[in-house]
This record gives C-alpha cells, sequence and structure tokens, in this order.
C-alpha cells in the first residue's frame, strides 16, 4: 500500500480510500437497517396474532352468554305462566334477563367494533409489513451491489499492488487509451448522427 501512496502520491489515493471508507459505512448502516426491519416485522407479527386471539376469545364469551341469557330468559317465561304466585319475581327476573341481554348485545356491538377496528389495524401492518419487505429487499440489493463494488476495489489494488511500476504505467497509458478511444468513437458518432 505504501507503494502505490509512494508511486501516486497522497493526493491521488486519498480519494480512492475516502470512497471505500464511504462504502464501508454505507453497508455497515444498510446491515443496521435490515436487521431493524427483520425486528420490527417480529414485533408487529407477533402483535397481530396477539390482537386476533384475543378477539376471538372474547367474541365467543360474548357469543356464549348471549345464548345462555336468552335461554335463561325464556325458561324464566315458562316458570312464569307456570307459577302465578311467584309472578311478579319472574317478573322482576324478566326485566333483569332483558336487562342483561340488552347489555350483552351492547357488549356484542363494542366487539364488532372493535374487530372492524382491529381489521383495519392488521391491515394496516400488513402493508407497513409488506413496505418494510420490499425496503429490505432494495437494502439487501444495495449491499450486495456494494459488496461487489468493494470487492472490484480490492481486487484492483491487490492487481496494483502486485504489479511493478512499469507495469502501472502501462496499465494506465492502455486505460487511458481506452478512454480516449470510446471519446473519440463518441464524437464519431455524434458528427456522423448530425
Amino acid at each position: 500500500m505504501g507503494f502505490l501512496i509512494r508511486l501516486l502520491g497522497p493526493s491521488a489515493t486519498n480519494p480512492y480510500f475516502k470512497r471505500l471508507e464511504e462504502a464501508e459505512q454505507t453497508i455497515r448502516q444498510l446491515l443496521a437497517l435490515r436487521t431493524m426491519s427483520f425486528e420490527i416485522l417480529h414485533l408487529a407479527s407477533g402483535d397481530v396474532q396477539i390482537a386476533l386471539e384475543d378477539r376471538n376469545s372474547r367474541l365467543e364469551e360474548t357469543t356464549s352468554l348471549d345464548a345462555r341469557l336468552t335461554k335463561e330468559l325464556e325458561r324464566a317465561t315458562v316458570e312464569n305462566e307456570r307459577a302465578s304466585p311467584t309472578h311478579q319475581e319472574a317478573d322482576s327476573r324478566i326485566s333483569r334477563l332483558s336487562l342483561e341481554i340488552a347489555e350483552t348485545k351492547q357488549i356484542i356491538a363494542n366487539a364488532q367494533a372493535l374487530l372492524a377496528t382491529q381489521e383495519k389495524a392488521r391491515e394496516q401492518v400488513m402493508g407497513e409489513l409488506e413496505e418494510l419487505g420490499s425496503r429490505r429487499q432494495l437494502a439487501v440489493d444495495a449491499i450486495e451491489e456494494k459488496d461487489r463494488a468493494l470487492k472490484e476495489v480490492r481486487h484492483t489494488v491487490q492487481d496494483l499492488l502486485s504489479r511493478s511500476e512499469e507495469d502501472i504505467r502501462r496499465e494506465i497509458l492502455r486505460r487511458l487509451k481506452l478512454r480516449r478511444a470510446e471519446e473519440i468513437h463518441e464524437l464519431y458518432s455524434r458528427l456522423r448522427d448530425l
């Protein structure tokens, strides 16, 4: 590496090392983003599953309560018709059960509203998860691209370090000629198009 700095001078190698450091820093940031997106995806999936299980449990409880109270109301009505001496007590019980049924229906309505809200939240979380997935894929692609570029730079540096001073001069001249030839070809193509 010292040979390369002596050959090209510190000012010529500074941009290379700066680009190399920037590429490594970008790769570290992309890897951190990838790890964070996996953690968010895992946490969000767990929250959605817990909310769905809680919703189903509440819905089953309220449905069974409604069925039990309806049966109890029907039984109380039959008892009321059979037992006229306990008519007032049965009326009181029917009123209480009617009130409980109304409350149960309100609980069911609330549970259905909660279910709709949770469904919306689930859809939103799924949308965010899909967006995170696409971001993660973009990050992975960017990491792979940066990794390829870094490998190419390392290969070029190793290639330069293994060559003699004369070989490096020849390679620089060859690349300059190639670049000039491409520029001349491009200018020729433009002139021909005119």
